[in-house]
């Protein structure tokens, strides 16, 4: 029995190692396309990151996503330079963000043979949508993190993991993007549509840890852009627009949803070679799985498509979906269709399974 435990723990192990060494390959993989893909764009880039460390970022809401610039400023001091340190978490932020959605296309689709193929599919599915989502000039670090914490998102759904582990990520999170207040939306909504479905009171630990770690992450968003920031460079550097912020709301959002339904209207009434009507083809498919996950899965499902369709609606009012980096948030969701979409049954009932 002790050898038997042996060299079942060796093979644990081994598998261990197998999956993480093809999530690090492939991500070397994909960092090697990036280079020769964005070429002198990716100088552009490591300049806006920069920006954000020293107080002049291009926009004023790119002063909060400070987390990932500071790594890289981190492994800089250790005498490696700035390329190689944002190769680095380039790197570590696809790596991680393969294992993870692995683990959670694992964790939902059970130890057999059927969940590891839907685990394998989920990671390569990642890697082809990444690649498949890249548009010249702008792929920041803070994008690679932002991957990789959404990756760990729904791990954490997928592992049904406990309120204050969404709380951990959302303090994170909050330091490398504002989207991560999403999380603390999902934690409410979780607590609302479980208590409404199960006919009881919510959670209050659930809705609390909502609820305060939203406006903490509010607050601490709003804290770095108030005290780091030096001045908005964005209005000197791109000509095409205005010279200045004309409103004190454009330092804070701009809004995009007219020049976004402008450009789904020409792109698929004159399509080019480019074929850029897949990006408003990719955001409808986004929001028919959402819808498929819900009929598939019932009520209890949709905390986690509020959590989708809110960042569906954010990215059209906010981002300017041609730079097709704002999608990439979107990813992890799709690269695990296979759980969202596959049919409960009494053997496998899902991830909403009470």
């Amino acid at each position: 029995m002790r050898g038997f435990d042996l060299r079942e723990e060796r093979e644990e192990i081994l598998d261990a190692l197998l999956v993480t060494g093809t999530s690090f390959m492939l991500a070397v993989a994909q960092w090697r396309h990036v280079v020769h893909f964005f070429d002198q764009f990716l100088l552009q880039n490591l300049q806006a990151e920069v920006g954000v460390l020293h107080g002049y970022p291009h926009w004023r809401f790119f002063q909060s996503r400070v987390l990932a610039p500071v790594l890289e400023h981190l492994i800089e001091l250790m005498g490696v330079p700035l390329t190689n340190a944002h190769a680095t978490v380039a790197i570590f932020g696809l790596t991680g963000a393969g294992l993870a959605l692995f683990y959670a296309a694992q964790a939902a689709g059970g130890p057999d043979s059927k969940g590891r193929q839907k685990a394998w599919t989920a990671l390569l599915a990642m890697h082809v949508l990444f690649a498949a989502l890249m548009a010249k000039p702008w792929l920041y670090i803070w994008d690679f993190v932002l991957l990789l914490t959404t990756a760990v998102f729904y791990l954490l759904v997928l592992t049904r993991a406990p309120w204050w582990a969404f709380l951990a990520l959302l303090g994170v999170a909050c330091f490398n993007h504002e989207s991560a207040v999403f999380i603390g939306g999902y934690m409410v909504a979780k607590a609302l549509v479980d208590a409404w479905v199960e006919k009881r009171r919510p959670d209050l630990r659930w809705l609390g840890a909502g609820v305060g770690g939203s406006v903490a992450a509010f607050a601490i968003i709003e804290t770095l852009r108030r005290t780091l920031l030096k001045e908005e460079v964005g209005w000197k550097l791109f000509k095409e627009i205005q010279k200045s912020s004309s409103t004190t709301f454009d330092g804070y959002f701009h809004i995009q949803v007219g020049e976004n339904f402008g450009q789904f209207y020409d792109w698929i009434t004159d399509p080019s070679l480019s074929l850029e009507l897949l990006i408003p083809v990719y955001l409808a498919i986004v929001l028919g799985m959402t819808a498929l996950m819900v009929m598939r899965h019932g009520p209890r499902a949709l905390a986690l498509a509020a959590f989708v369709g809110v960042q569906v609606v954010a990215v059209l009012a906010l981002g300017l979906t041609n730079e097709t980096r704002t999608l990439l948030h979107l990813a992890p969701f799709v690269a695990l269709a296979g759980i969202w979409l596959n049919k409960p049954t009494a053997d496998a009932p899902g991830p909403f399974a009470p």
